[in-house]
């Protein structure tokens, strides 16, 4: 009796004993096999590992792995092992006949085995007449059952299909479960390759793109080149449109400064000699808007006014005239604010006009009062009607005119903060001792300290008249 149990419990530990080393391997087999197809290079490969694998290992005769083709929504043999013909590659397995003939089951990721396969309509009678095998290939990406909910059944990339002809036992569930196994790393595998196969699809298109921005940036790069040997000399022209020494005049100091926002500007200086006359003609212009168009502006307002100036001794006439050809004869946007004004070298008389320019300042030395000097109008280009009035106004020894842009009181600072037409007078007043060109230089200085480290949005102009003496 107890030699009967003692046999029993031998036997039951020899069976445990072999499904463990079986279980372990199968798990060996499953690993190593994984592990190769982890290592191929193609999904070929990963295919051929994986059937070979199989029926090497788990002693499936037959062998086809189906890959569903999302265009023809049908499953087609990818690869196959064990077949002695062809046969197989013909076997196009619509997803429909998949969803009638094995339903919920395969698409829940569970094996399904045929043993009858009567059914005439059974695609696979064409190469077995005896039970097969079919073991979903899942992917890693979940599926959705439903429009507002979504199933824990993966996604289906394809199905393995197996048999044994020798036997009419198609599988074990030890074999089940090793397939499954290896069902589920082909899948993630396959997810693998295919996420790296987009990733090289869009590498490239991004490699052609980038092929294309590089080309682009090098015609960009001669075109740039072209606009910057062009901007250059036309700066060069502006540069040589304003005045390149100072009248020499007994009795009068003169000093000045353009400060280009970019390479080419608007703005625009000039002394008009009219010394036969016992006059000179003094005049600060600003162009609306920078670059070739605002400097062929000038150019233009330049000729024109020194053509008027010889014809007409009145501010107010020039201006109006300049007006009347500008209007007729030059088609553009831009508009041109002016100040012009005319000193008498005998009486010291200075007679102005302001085309829409911002008020002009005369600083008396000896007093250290300011005063500005305005005029009615409306700037050039625009109005036919300047609506302008023509001032006089007496100077006399160690006064001093300042004619300036709206880039130097309307330069910002790194907070916003304007350097001002007051900021512009206390400079002034600072440094009452300093003789034309002394001032020029210390305005710039402050200027250029006041806005640091910002760029200057427009172009700056300055220029110093001194009376000194009996003229």
């Amino acid at each position: 009796m107890e030699s009967s149990e003692f046999n029993k419990k031998i036997e039951m530990l020899t069976q445990q004993n072999e499904q463990l080393q079986n279980l372990l391997m199968s798990s060996t087999i499953i690993h190593e096999m994984t592990r190769v197809m982890l290592a191929s290079s193609s999904l070929s490969e990963v295919f051929n590992t994986l059937l070979q694998g199989i029926r090497e290992t788990l002693n499936f005769e037959r062998v086809i792995l189906f890959l569903i083709q999302p265009e023809t929504n049908q499953f087609h043999p990818k690869h196959a092992v064990g077949f002695t013909d062809t046969s197989w590659n013909n076997l196009n397995i619509s997803k429909d006949f998949i969803t009638q003939r094995f339903g919920n089951p395969f698409f829940a990721n569970r094996h399904i085995i045929i043993d009858d396969i009567s059914h005439s309509d059974d695609p696979f009678l064409s190469i077995t007449t005896k039970p097969y095998v079919v073991i979903p290939v899942a992917s890693s990406r979940f599926s959705k059952t439903g429009s507002n909910s979504e199933s824990q059944n993966r996604e289906i990339e394809g199905f393995l299909w197996l048999d044994k002809p020798s036997t009419l036992d198609p599988a074990t569930g030890d074999d089940i479960s090793n397939l499954m196994t290896l069902a589920l790393q082909t899948g993630i595998i396959i997810d693998n390759f295919q996420m790296y196969g987009k990733l090289e699809t869009v590498n490239q298109e991004l490699s052609v793109k980038n092929d294309h921005i590089t080309k682009i940036n090098h015609e960009l790069e001669i075109a740039q080149a072209k606009i910057n040997k062009e901007l250059d000399q036309a700066r060069l022209i502006q540069r040589g449109l304003l005045p390149s020494n100072f009248p020499n005049i007994r009795g009068l100091d003169f000093a000045a400064t353009y400060i280009p926002a970019s390479q080419v500007g608007g703005d625009y200086y000039d002394f008009i000699d009219l010394t036969s006359h016992d006059l000179i003609g003094i005049v600060v212009a600003d162009v609306s808007g920078h670059g070739i168009g605002a400097a062929f502006i000038m150019s233009m307002i330049k000729i024109l006014l020194r053509k008027q100036a010889f014809d007409n001794m009145s501010p107010k006439n020039v201006l109006t005239s300049i007006n009347q050809i500008f209007l007729r004869d030059i088609k553009t946007d831009n508009f041109v604010t002016t100040f012009y004004a005319i000193f008498n070298l005998k009486t010291k008389l200075l007679q102005y006009a302001n085309a829409g320019h911002n008020p002009i300042l005369l600083y008396h030395r000896d007093s250290g009062q300011f005063q500005l000097l305005k005029a009615d109008g409306l700037f050039l280009g625009v109005f036919d009607d300047l609506m302008m009035k023509e001032n006089q106004i007496q100077l006399s020894v160690n006064d001093r005119l300042i004619l300036y842009t709206d880039g130097l009181t309307e330069a910002e600072n790194n907070h916003g903060e304007l350097f001002s037409i007051d900021k512009l007078c206390e400079v002034i007043k600072k440094n009452n001792h300093l003789n034309a060109l002394q001032l020029k230089d210390k305005i710039v200085t402050g200027l250029r300290g006041f806005i640091g480290s910002s760029d200057f949005q427009d172009d700056v102009t300055l220029l110093i008249m001194d009376v000194l003496s009996e003229t």
